[in-house]
């Protein structure tokens, strides 16, 4: 019965002609370089599955009915980049492309909400189609030193400049499996590093220590940025457009090498000590290390090239973080250097619970964090290119802490960020350290500080629903709430297909809706990046306890 019924719903579409046999489509176009506009040659064109318009669903178990289910399909385009899929019936359905060399635009956007990789209507009308690949980029370059001679074996990395979360942020860039010395050096000092994708791009030659310990005249090859200076923060970021080839040469000057002596003392002699020696920019220019965990005692080789922060990390016999750090500017080799390590700096994290509902089971809220941890910290600093410090918990299971540990002096956005602790939903409702107010305000950290941060965590949220409407946008929206009274700390959801959306957990107060096509490069966690779309938000004022509804028309971002 349920066999019959899905024929004849699917034979009164029409897909099917009036003699029964079923009417199929030819769906066809063209593959091309998104740059040149050149065909694309043996591009593997994919046909994204869909089913037919009959409303039962496909069964496993009658093969009958799962029949009419439509399956993905895919080909190679020809030489001219043409492909065609015959017999297709009535429906809608997407087309992606893949090449190796080229990239479909949706794979390297980073959008979020994905963009709608266009639809297209099969049937009597359809049009050919061109789908686009974005070609590679390449570096390539030579590595040379003071007399103009090729080095061999340095290893060229690459950070790409990514948006992640709002935030601008910094990534490795990591070589091919199939390409194991892409990023180094050959016996010519030559490089080409393929595969990379549009986008900004910071490079630097690292030489391997390993090969330098054979100098005879204790002389050595610092980490060199482009374009050939010795620290992140002085290098020049490259834009590379989609199939662009950028020539980077890098002369690298020799530094001498100097030796370091001395002894570390407060940990438990027997238990280890982690010793770095680091430049400026956190890379490591040890080249020769040796360390006595029974004594304490060190020597090291290192390249002496600017300033050199030695970093020990070790724990007391309680498991307790131990510390140490001092820069030396090196002019000559030390002997007899002491480095006293001593309790990690930290900032301890206090958390309380602010309840204005009655509990059922007569415990307090703040009882309720035994055993618990009620939120998730993250401190993001403002110097680009320096990572996120994250709180770590720490103590026994029955009574974890929260504790910020070894942060460089710096200014930091903090991010909180509340878990579950019961059925209740919590909002922050503060975050003070030092009296600072830091949902309003960035924390600056300096050498020997030692205070708490307090956060205040309250339970009467509210709850924000809402629908995107557009006329021109299909698919999913990026919905940002941002509070007017804390503009940095923002809240992002994405609509679902018919632009619906909720945000629970916001604390009562005053916010502006964005609702985006795409996220795509939006540094949205900075808000005088969202300075010039202010005008196309919502403002809603939402009360403790209750859900607000809006509707928010959606603002396209273009290309």
């Amino acid at each position: 019965m349920f066999i019959q019924e899905a024929k004849a719903q699917f034979e009164s579409n029409d897909s099917y002609q009036s003699n029964g046999e079923k009417t199929t489509y030819t769906l066809s176009g063209t593959v091309v370089n998104s740059v040149t506009g050149e065909p694309i040659s043996r591009a593997l064109v994919q046909l994204a599955a869909n089913e037919t318009p009959v409303t039962h669903p496909s069964s496993d178990s009658d093969p009958e009915v799962a029949n009419y289910a439509y399956q993905e399909r895919s080909m190679l385009t020809d030489r001219e980049g043409r492909f065609k899929f015959d017999n297709l019936p009535r429906m809608r359905t997407s087309i992606n492309a893949r090449k190796p060399g080229f990239y479909d635009p949706a794979q390297i956007s980073g959008d979020w909400p994905p963009r709608a990789s266009g639809a297209i209507e099969v049937g009597p009308d359809t049009s050919p189609v061109v789908v686009k690949l974005i070609p590679e980029a390449v570096i390539v370059g030579h590595v040379v030193d003071g007399s103009g001679e090729p080095l061999e074996g340095v290893a060229i990395r690459i950070s790409g400049v990514l948006r992640a979360n709002g935030r601008k942020q910094l990534q490795p860039i990591q070589e091919e499996e199939e390409q194991p010395q892409s990023m180094e050096t050959n016996d010519e000092g030559a490089f080409r590093i393929a595969n990379l994708t549009p986008g900004t791009y910071y490079v630097a030659a690292h030489p391997n220590h390993d090969q330098q310990t054979s100098i005879p005249t204790k002389i050595a090859y610092p980490v060199t940025y482009y374009p050939g200076v010795p620290s992140f923060s002085e290098a020049t970021p490259i834009q590379i457009a989609a199939g662009q080839q950028v020539v980077l040469d890098f002369t690298l000057h020799a530094a001498p090498i100097v030796s370091i002596a001395g002894i570390v003392t407060g940990y438990t002699h027997g238990q280890g000590a982690d010793l770095q020696f680091l430049n400026e920019s956190g890379d490591d220019v040890s080249i020769e290390k040796q360390f006595d965990v029974q004594t304490g005692s060190f020597q090291t080789q290192v390249i002496a090239a600017g300033p050199c922060i030695i970093k020990a990390d070790a724990r007391d016999r309680f498991d307790r973080p131990l510390h140490a750090e001092l820069t030396l500017n090196l002019t000559a080799s030390i002997k007899n250097l002491r480095i006293n390590m001593a309790p990690a700096p930290s900032i301890p994290i206090v958390v309380r619970l602010e309840t204005t509902k009655p509990q059922p089971d007569g415990v307090s809220p703040q009882s309720k964090l035994a055993g618990s941890i009620p939120v998730s910290v993250n401190l993001h600093p403002f110097e680009f290119g320096r990572p996120d410090v994250a709180a770590s918990v720490e103590g026994g299971p029955g009574n974890p802490t929260l504790v910020l540990r070894n942060i460089d002096a710096g200014k930091y956005k903090v991010e909180v960020i509340p878990n579950n602790v019961g059925d209740t939903v919590w909002y922050v409702k503060s975050v003070f350290y030092g009296g600072l107010d830091l949902l309003q305000q960035e924390l600056t950290v300096t050498p020997g500080e030692s205070s708490a941060m307090e956060i205040v965590l309250r339970d009467d949220s509210a709850v924000l629903t809402g629908t995107v409407q557009s006329e021109q946008n299909e698919g999913q929206a990026a919905v940002l709430v941002v509070p007017d009274h804390a503009p940095q700390n923002s809240k992002m959801t994405v609509s679902d297909d018919r632009g619906e959306f909720q945000i629970d957990g916001l604390a009562p107060g005053d916010y502006k809706v964005f609702a985006f096509d795409h996220l795509d490069g939006l540094e949205y966690a900075n808000p005088e990046a969202l300075s010039e779309y202010t005008s196309k938000a919502a403002q809603v004022s939402l009360q403790a306890n209750e859900k607000t509804t809006i509707k928010v028309g959606v603002i396209p971002r273009g290309e």
